[in-house]
């Protein structure tokens, strides 16, 4: 078993919280496997002592503190707070990319072996990994957009969504929901090179239908750029918005001042 020792402030936190007759180390592991892509899977504290090694009752220990310490936050399906699909996730981004990419390659890390780690292990999974960071930076996007009254309807909460599909029996998932009486808001966020194309709007547009909202505003989200065939949909039909990420930056410094 490895373990992670806070050495921060926080630590002193962690004693108040776990109690002067606890350990105080925290099984790195139990950082590490949280499943934040375990969506739709359900009992994700069994989950994760499992991996852990530990008991139960003790990883909910541990996950409480953390939460305490706003290091991991516990997460719902949009709109379903009473939902059994929670899962936990890191919401320390230096903790998420420790975890992913460092603490699992600290001996080739330690042997001077940093450059290659990069070009074998990390750089291929970047964009994998920066996807989660994109739509965290498209909610602080929607929410500054909110602040000037810039969307189609006043959005005061937003998150994620998973789920299963009644007609077609499968898992689905939308990157970014909010809904305000009868208007919702449904956004797909890609990192990619690649031009995002008209199949994401098509996934989109069918995974929208499983809400019934009388108005449904559909946004993408990409890093780069969008197809020609996305773009000219866009502007004919007037059926989704698009931004890519230098758009993004372009209207916030924009409102500045």
């Amino acid at each position: 078993m490895c373990f992670y020792l806070i050495t921060d402030t926080r630590f002193e936190s962690l004693v108040k919280v776990l109690g002067n007759d606890e350990v105080f180390i925290l099984p790195a592991v139990c950082l590490r496997e949280l499943p934040i892509e375990r969506r739709g899977v359900g009992r994700e504290a069994e989950f994760i002592s499992t991996k852990c090694g530990l008991e139960s009752n003790k990883c909910a220990k541990y996950l409480s503190a953390l939460m305490s310490l706003g290091l991991v936050s516990k997460e719902h399906p949009y709109g379903e707070k009473a939902s059994k699909k929670s899962i936990y996730k890191l919401e320390d981004f230096m903790f998420r990319f420790w975890y992913r990419f460092v603490f699992p390659n600290m001996s080739a890390i330690i042997a001077g072996l940093g450059e290659a780690v990069y070009d074998h292990e990390i750089d291929r999974q970047l964009n994998a990994y920066m996807g989660l960071i994109f739509e965290e930076i498209c909610k602080q996007w929607l929410f500054e957009m909110a602040k000037r009254d810039a969307l189609p309807f006043f959005v005061g909460s937003l998150g994620r969504w998973w789920g299963s599909n009644s007609a077609t029996r499968k898992q689905e998932e939308i990157d970014i929901v909010a809904t305000r009486r009868d208007d919702a808001l449904f956004a797909e966020c890609k990192w990619t090179n690649a031009n995002v194309d008209t199949v994401v709007y098509d996934e989109l547009r069918q995974r929208s239908g499983m809400f019934h909202y009388g108005n449904r505003h559909l946004y993408i989200f990409a890093k780069k750029a969008f197809s020609e065939r996305l773009l000219k949909l866009a502007y004919e039909e007037r059926a989704v918005s698009l931004f890519c990420l230098p758009e993004m930056i372009e209207t916030l410094e924009g409102g500045q001042g």
